[in-house]
């Protein structure tokens, strides 16, 4: 991702996921799926069981490793404090429907051309970036001036 005011680019990797989010990525899913992913509009179990966060989920993660192996343990033991105990059971299907919604499909035949698999000449790549930058700035500078405008009136 572009950091435009350290002029470079930044690469996410295992390791800022793991120091992040304090969980292994293999758990991604299933903690987004406890959480939420308000990129995608799915609610949380926090809207439905307040008190369970970040640090219970991620907890429950590591010790029962996905979603699907945490909400079979609840249903048949305790796996965790009252509040949580409670949620998963109560609201599992909500859990499971979060995993449908945030999963990725697997299932579709995807058919690949050969001629999208050509290497993409990227000589002007810089330039273009440069210039989707300048652009960007011109347009936050103009919906500035627009938004200081509008507000004076």
């Amino acid at each position: 991702m572009p950091l435009i005011e350290l002029e470079r680019w930044s690469f996410y990797t295992l390791k800022h996921d793991i120091a992040q989010y304090n969980c292994d990525p293999c758990c991604d899913l299933s903690l987004r799926c406890i959480l939420g992913d308000e990129a995608d509009c799915v609610p949380g179990i926090q809207h439905v069981a307040p008190g369970f966060g970040r640090k219970t989920a991620i907890k429950l993660l590591k010790k029962h490793g996905t979603l699907e192996n945490l909400l079979t343990a609840a249903s048949v033991r305790t796996v965790g404090k009252d509040y949580a105990q409670n949620a998963l059971t109560k609201h599992a299907d909500y859990l499971r429907r979060n995993y449908e919604v945030l999963s990725l499909r697997r299932d579709v035949d995807v058919q690949l051309q050969e001629e999208w698999l050509i290497e993409r000449d990227t000589r002007n790549d810089s330039a273009i970036l440069s210039s989707f930058f300048k652009y960007l700035e011109e347009t936050q500078k103009l919906s500035h001036q627009n938004g200081h405008a509008l507000s004076n009136r």
